[in-house]
């Protein structure tokens, strides 16, 4: 299992009650080796840290495999 911790930003006027982080991981040769998500709430304008664990995606592959992650945020609610 691995741990990301990540920071994001609501940088809209809207409160979003069910936003998404997820994280991709890739191994030195940018191949995606796990994932993971969480769900948070984000005020209009407010920045908060969050954190979320995940599996790798083959026993092979353990946590020092990790060499980068890309967190990405979504929100599914439609104004």
């Amino acid at each position: 299992m691995v741990k990301v911790i990540g920071r994001g930003t609501n940088n809209t006027d809207k409160d979003h009650s069910v936003a998404e982080p997820g994280a991709v991981m890739f191994n030195a040769d940018g191949k995606v080796i796990g994932f993971c998500w969480t769900m948070e709430s984000f005020g209009a304008g407010q920045t908060k840290t969050f954190e979320m664990s995940g599996d790798l995606m083959s026993d092979s592959y353990s946590p020092s495999d990790v060499d980068h992650v890309e967190v990405y945020i979504q929100c599914d609610e439609w104004y």
